[in-house]
């Protein structure tokens, strides 16, 4: 993969994105129409469907309800103005977008079979990579990981891995430790998948 290159400017800036951390076909499992409240807010969920989730930032939790477009999200996730273009967020989330597609004809073969207390669920060996891939991408594309590698200089990075990461680094040509997430993500996301071995030897 080449290397990652410094935020750009003009053509390459574009408008804030929500991006979520749970996919919303994932989330319009558990969606619904809204009913009761105010008037206001029958017009503001009025042609969405809505979830319910758990709010902790007020005094006591309780339940409220979210639109699905815009909850378990955040706008820009990535966005340090030192970490990923626009051009580069665009290409991570297609290829997101790529992925999320093959799980969720995944999850609507699963989530009937729960729904009917099948006991047991066939998936192909193809099926199983796909569920573990996604799984797996879910995690490392958190703000966790992010921000463990949002860094433009070596010297700002403080994991316990540090002396290994310099090495690495100078031999895959990158210039960041943002770098690294980066080119990381995008092996997992756009390697071919033949057997769990060449799989793992490719990355």
């Amino acid at each position: 993969m080449s290397v990652v290159q410094p935020v750009g400017t003009g053509a390459d800036v574009t408008k804030p994105e929500y991006q979520h951390f749970i996919p919303q076909f994932s989330l319009r499992n558990f969606s619904h129409k809204y009913e009761g409240g105010t008037k206001k807010a029958e017009n503001l969920y009025n042609k969405t469907k809505v979830v319910n989730v758990m709010n902790l930032s007020e005094d006591g939790p309780r339940f409220i309800v979210k639109a699905v477009k815009r909850t378990f999200g955040h706008f820009d996730m990535y966005c340090d103005k030192f970490a990923l273009t626009p051009t580069q967020k665009r290409h991570v989330e297609s290829e997101l977008g790529k992925l999320e597609s093959g799980i969720s004809s995944i999850l609507q073969k699963i989530l009937p079979a729960c729904d009917d207390d099948t006991d047991i669920i066939s998936l192909s060996r193809h099926e199983e990579f796909v569920l573990k891939k996604f799984t797996f991408v879910m995690k490392y594309r958190s703000t966790l990981f992010f921000e463990r590698y949002n860094h433009t200089s070596l010297r700002d990075y403080t994991a316990k891995d540090k002396h290994k990461l310099f090495p690495y680094m100078y031999k895959c040509s990158l210039q960041r430790p943002v770098d690294v997430w980066l080119d990381n993500l995008m092996k997992i996301l756009t390697t071919p998948f033949t057997s769990t071995d060449d799989y793992v030897n490719k990355l």
